[in-house]
């Protein structure tokens, strides 16, 4: 899976309609496909990979020995902030209802309109990384945290996987229900309509209206006179 379809997967949940971008409208996919995508980072992971054989080396024993612990140590913080960008760079922020309205949907910036549930959302993708690191038996985290214990170090990951997921479905599940910004604009619309005017009562008074005495020249006298 990819980091960069985790944020893609976020921002076409929020431009379905409420409820609807597991099934009906796009991506059409349960929230367990969001789970996979943020918990594996596979770019970083695969560069990591890559590292881990440059920087290491088997000795006659047959241990594996690594040889540039600093280069090793940088890769799992470049790695770390890579994850992040990665995400940032598949998250396109949805159009607001007022993009909607002023029909300027396409042009939202990439840095604008973000909820602060991506703050959130940011973090998973290297804290991911992080967990599967301490899950191998020769990793970076063998040079950041050399101290740890294997069992500590499986421990901590095992159940930071558990927490990710958790948080992760719940985040999805926040982006399903979210109103999509046509439903939101229309709500917004709905809301600045002036209300209907209400019909003038026009009826006529009720039972027959009798003419006011009038004098001999000319001028109505008040009923309550006679």
């Amino acid at each position: 899976m990819s980091t960069v379809a985790f944020g893609a997967l976020t921002t076409r949940r929020e431009k379905s309609d409420s409820g609807t971008s597991k099934t009906d409208q796009p991506p059409g996919l349960n929230s367990y496909i969001d789970i996979l995508a943020a918990l594996v980072p596979a770019e970083v992971l695969a560069i990591h990979a890559i590292i881990i054989a440059a920087v290491t080396a088997t000795n006659p024993a047959g241990q594996t020995q690594i040889t540039q612990p600093g280069t090793l140590r940088l890769a799992f913080w470049l790695l770390a902030g890579l994850a992040t960008v990665l995400f940032v760079l598949g998250r396109r922020p949805a159009p607001t209802p007022a993009d909607v309205l002023q029909q300027s949907g396409t042009s939202v910036p990439r840095w604008q309109h973000l909820e602060w549930q991506d703050l959130i959302r940011v973090a998973i993708p290297p804290a991911a990384f992080v967990g599967w690191t301490m899950l191998e038996p020769t990793s970076a985290w063998n040079v950041v945290v050399p101290g740890m214990s294997t069992g500590t170090r499986t421990l901590i990951a095992l159940v930071g996987a558990v927490l990710l997921a958790a948080v992760t479905k719940a985040m999805a599940s926040h982006s399903d229900n979210k109103p999509s910004p046509k439903q939101r604009a229309q709500q917004a619309r709905q809301q600045a309509a002036p209300p209907p005017a209400e019909p003038a009562d026009t009826a006529p008074a009720e039972g027959p209206q009798e003419p006011a005495p009038v004098t001999s020249n000319g001028v109505a006298v008040p009923k309550w006179v006679y």
